[in-house]
């Protein structure tokens, strides 16, 4: 297996891992991708272990928080705690523009990879706002927000699309984003990869046993809120 540093470990026991999933790093190997290695894989080898499975989805390109059960009656008990609605999902993402609104529900339907469509809706809080004195696109200057995303449903690039939807897609996302927006924080704030974080889950890993596991922000994340004088003490406030 290809050298891959170690996955940060936030929380083990015998039926569970949570981990601070690193971006760019594909959870599942498939036919499709051209990936040596998987996170699935490099948590096989390096713990031991036989049996590892991902609870919920995550993208490849967002990195933070994700739930590994250890067995199948752990993937069971965890899985229903999602289908049932009983988590909270938080997450931390850069975007271009300003929602109209400082804070609200998107929902609006969304297709899946065979054509179904299905409910969707994301909560969105405004965190911070700015706007730069750069010409990027069709405006002179060039507007940007922090938000914090919470999913209702579970959908795949849920937050992705919603937030295109709202008011203008996350810098770094190279499937549903802008490129003259990712190129100019690129050149302009060395920050290639897609800011979108999983910052927080809640959930009961256990019957009326109540678990919070949180993430501080990553740097790329936390070098532009100092770039942007953006206070990092609202964000923590608002996990």
């Amino acid at each position: 297996m290809e050298q891959h540093p170690p996955i940060p470990i936030v929380f083990e026991d015998d039926n569970y891992m949570i981990i601070n999933k690193p971006p760019e790093l594909l959870v599942h190997r498939s036919q499709i991708s051209r990936d040596k290695i998987s996170l699935v894989q490099i948590l096989k080898e390096e713990h031991g272990l036989d049996y590892i499975h991902p609870v919920h989805r995550i993208d490849r390109a967002t990195s933070g928080v994700l739930l590994m059960s250890k067995n199948k009656d752990a993937t069971v008990h965890a899985t229903d705690q999602f289908m049932s609605k009983q988590t909270q999902k938080t997450y931390f993402t850069i975007i271009r523009g300003w929602p109209q609104e400082n804070e609200g529900i998107v929902d609006k339907p969304l297709k899946n990879d065979k054509g179904v469509v299905q409910e969707a809706q994301t909560e969105f809080k405004v965190i911070h706002k700015i706007e730069l004195p750069f010409h990027v696109s069709k405006f002179p200057t060039s507007r940007y927000s922090l938000l914090r995303c919470r999913p209702i449903s579970g959908r795949q690039h849920q937050i992705r699309r919603h937030v295109k939807h709202l008011t203008g897609p996350i810098i770094g996302d190279t499937k549903f984003g802008k490129k003259e927006h990712n190129e100019f924080f690129k050149s302009k704030y060395n920050s290639t990869n897609l800011l979108l974080f999983s910052a927080q889950l809640k959930l009961n890993l256990y019957d009326s046993q109540a678990f919070t596991f949180k993430i501080d922000l990553p740097t790329n994340i936390k070098e532009l809120c100092e770039h942007f004088e953006w206070s990092q003490e609202a964000i923590l406030n608002n996990y």
